[in-house]
């Protein structure tokens, strides 16, 4: 703390420290510490500080903690893509040892979930912790979902399923052929057409 001192008839007003020349070279520093507060369990196991009593003590506290923040857990799934978004800031994320990226945060409560399906597909259910969740599109192909985060969910999905015949017949890209019973058929935008010959 800061101090009024006298020095050789001189007087200083609050001085926060004083350095001294030492006889083989160098300074010490001298400071009024008469208002530290702290003791041993306060301060970190190993650092040193000054009691008030100007008597220099190590620290005793363990101040190593467990990180406190919310994880994510998502597992992709074939055919569809799952995306997490929530409001700034973004979520910090990193990948587990089976491939999963499990994500992190401190400050957010609520976390917006979607799937898309790819071009062939339907999409699945939104899964959180195993357990389906009602979805929010009228799309088949998309699913969407705001859900409160809670520390170690898992998000993944149902599996996704094929569309009837659509990769099929996109696949094969066919021109017209003639069929049994006398019938052609066409592949027009993945529906499946017939007309009498």
């Amino acid at each position: 703390m800061k101090v009024n001192v006298t020095i050789a008839g001189a007087s200083y007003s609050e001085v926060p420290s004083i350095l001294i020349p030492l006889k083989k070279g160098g300074r010490a520093r001298f400071c009024e510490v008469s208002d530290t507060t702290a003791k041993a369990a306060d301060v970190a196991k190993g650092k040193k500080f000054y009691t008030s009593e100007g008597e220099l003590v190590t620290g005793t506290a363990d101040l190593s903690q467990a990180d406190a923040r919310k994880t994510i857990t998502l597992i992709q799934k074939e055919h569809q893509t799952i995306t997490l978004t929530c409001n700034h800031p973004e979520l910090s994320s990193q990948t587990d040892s089976d491939g999963n990226t499990v994500y992190a945060t401190t400050y957010q409560d609520t976390l917006s979930i979607n799937l898309k399906a790819d071009t062939d597909y339907y999409a699945g259910k939104i899964t959180i912790n195993g357990e389906e969740q009602e979805n929010s599109s009228t799309n088949p192909q998309l699913a969407y979902i705001s859900a409160p985060i809670s520390n170690g969910m898992i998000v993944s999905a149902t599996d996704a399923a094929p569309i009837p015949n659509v990769s099929k017949f996109r696949k094969t890209n066919k021109r017209p052929s003639r069929i049994c019973g006398g019938f052609f058929v066409y592949d027009l935008s993945g529906g499946l057409h017939s007309s009498r010959t």
